[in-house]
């Protein structure tokens, strides 16, 4: 059969116009399937591993709580969306700490050996490749040195998101709260609802402050249900201390890894307090906490010892 011409010509017609419609709409679908500069993404490589899974947190709010990264055959694609600039810090297997500095629309690289973390290479961005370069130069210099170098980058980099990471990891902050001081007043929430407070705290007092993706927080949570405890001071000398009272604080983000810990540690019946603001809580600013683990103990409302390594003996 065939078509006649008025039909032929209606064919055409919305033939064409379909073929114009869609050149006009294709930019929208384009943009729309395309990078819509409200997302960054890190492609990561690592060889001797073959499936690993890592915790990724932002010290400065780029991105929200605690994610995770999976690696499969040794490779991995992680996307997240973010409004500005900011800093997110992997955290591997062995509790070492990587940061990446993110901002929208970014494509980062991640290339390396899983069994030599500190010649890994962050690149993409300018951010990324200066404090790659900084890492590698100065990852054989001692503690002292280290500071001193970053001290220097500060001074010639100042505001940069590097500089403020250098000046979290490797600057000691001002201490308050320190040795001889009054312990401040604050009121708080645990996590079972229950108010806990400053002047609950009386007699021998410990408050323990840790997070569950940090490995030497681990020790010092398991020893806080045992009221009777050894510290171990400055001159290495062993001091048996009968607690009062211990409550601790838990900069975790998720309430529920925070129980999972714990629970794995049988330090549930510790009063703990977790606000899932990480660094930005209340009471890290009332208690000048710069540091994760970290601990404060008190005698009659008066802090008598601070960032001491507390540890159970295995001996009795």
């Amino acid at each position: 059969m065939t078509m006649s011409y008025k039909c032929s010509y209606c064919w055409h017609l919305l033939t064409t116009s379909f073929v114009l419609l869609s050149f006009l709409l294709s930019p929208f679908f384009l943009s729309s399937c395309g990078s819509d500069h409200e997302h960054f993404s890190v492609e990561g490589r690592l060889l001797n591993v073959n499936m690993a899974e890592f915790l990724v947190y932002s010290p400065d709010g780029a991105i929200p709580g605690i994610d995770t990264i999976r690696v499969n055959g040794g490779r991995f694609t992680y996307e997240r969306s973010i409004m500005g600039e900011g800093t997110i810090v992997v955290v591997f297997p062995n509790f070492k700490q990587l940061p990446i500095f993110v901002k929208p629309g970014a494509d980062i690289r991640f290339d390396g050996s899983a069994a030599k973390l500190k010649e890994l290479e962050v690149t993409g961005t300018d951010e990324n490749d200066d404090f790659t370069e900084w890492r590698l130069n100065t990852n054989e210099l001692s503690p002292e040195e280290l500071q001193t170098q970053a001290k220097k980058y500060i001074k010639e980099n100042p505001g940069t998101l590097i500089s403020l990471w250098m000046q979290r990891q490797y600057l000691p902050a001002k201490v308050i709260c320190s040795v001889g001081d009054k312990l401040p007043n604050f009121t708080a929430k645990d996590i079972n609802g229950k108010t806990v407070n400053s002047n609950s705290l009386t007699g021998n007092s410990l408050i323990i402050v840790w997070a569950s993706w940090n490995y030497d927080s681990h020790s010092m949570l398991m020893q806080a249900n045992n009221k009777d405890s050894y510290i171990y001071r400055a001159n290495n000398d062993k001091e048996k201390i009968s607690f009062d009272h211990i409550i601790s604080v838990c900069l975790d983000a998720d309430v529920k890894k925070c129980r999972e810990l714990l629970k794995q540690c049988k330090a549930e019946d510790v009063p703990t307090i977790c606000d899932g603001k990480m660094m930005d809580g209340n009471i890290v600013k009332t208690l000048g906490i710069n540091n994760i683990p970290d601990n404060i103990r008190i005698k009659n409302g008066k802090i008598t010892g601070r960032g001491l390594p507390i540890m159970k003996l295995a001996e009795e």
